[in-house]
């Protein structure tokens, strides 16, 4: 998949999944329930244990997903995640070295900041989508619906304090995609072993975009 092909798929889908798990077994069964509920799009983070041959598993098993890697802070991690078989970038920081190799690779990257200088520093170094982090505390919808006046044409994604209840107010405001995790990927349904807690989860916030 091309890098513009996977923004097509990002534009279209909207909701990352973003897997932070204990194990790599965990981030397989958590990636293929969030599958299973209607989601596309699946970041796992590189601080999953073994989440090299967690994303190469989850490829293997989910193969019309665009799945890609998380927390991804320097380009060492970005390197180990794309020679994985990443299919995007995310990261919770902006960093001219990873953005530098995703462009390289023809590979979309999403780097992360908070004001609007950070935000504008991130895109003009090459995110083709910046990640807003964290979007709850620095005030929700309110504060993407503010930045974005000034910087309409910078594509954004929320994450941090993003939930069903508050998804579409995110989006309605224009932001281009969510990334859920806490929320979504439920730490006691895993330790539990409860992938159905999981999917039903993710069924709900896929029918929810539905009333955009």
């Amino acid at each position: 998949m091309t890098k513009q092909e996977a923004l097509q798929c990002v534009r279209q889908h909207k909701l990352f999944a973003i897997i932070r798990t204990a194990t790599a077994l965990q981030a397989e069964q958590a990636a293929q329930a969030c599958y299973a509920g209607g989601i596309r799009l699946i970041e796992i983070t590189w601080t999953v244990a073994g989440a090299a041959e967690a994303l190469r598993a989850t490829q293997r098993k989910l193969d019309d997903a665009l799945i890609g890697a998380g927390s991804i802070v320097n380009v060492e991690m970005a390197k180990d995640a794309l020679d994985a078989g990443a299919q995007f970038i995310v990261g919770p920081n902006t960093s001219a070295e990873v953005l530098a190799l995703c462009r390289e690779r023809d590979v979309f990257a999403c780097a992360g900041a908070m004001t609007p200088t950070e935000i504008v520093h991130a895109y003009e170094l090459g995110s083709d989508i910046v990640k807003v982090f964290p979007a709850g505390p620095l005030g929700g919808p309110a504060y993407i619906k503010a930045v974005r006046e000034p910087l309409p044409f910078i594509p954004l994604m929320p994450t941090g304090g993003v939930n069903l209840d508050n998804m579409l107010d995110y989006l309605r405001v224009g932001a281009v995609a969510l990334g859920i995790g806490g929320t979504l990927i439920d730490k006691a349904a895993i330790a539990e072993g409860r992938w159905d807690v999981i999917e039903a989860k993710v069924r709900e916030h896929v029918e929810r975009l539905k009333l955009l």
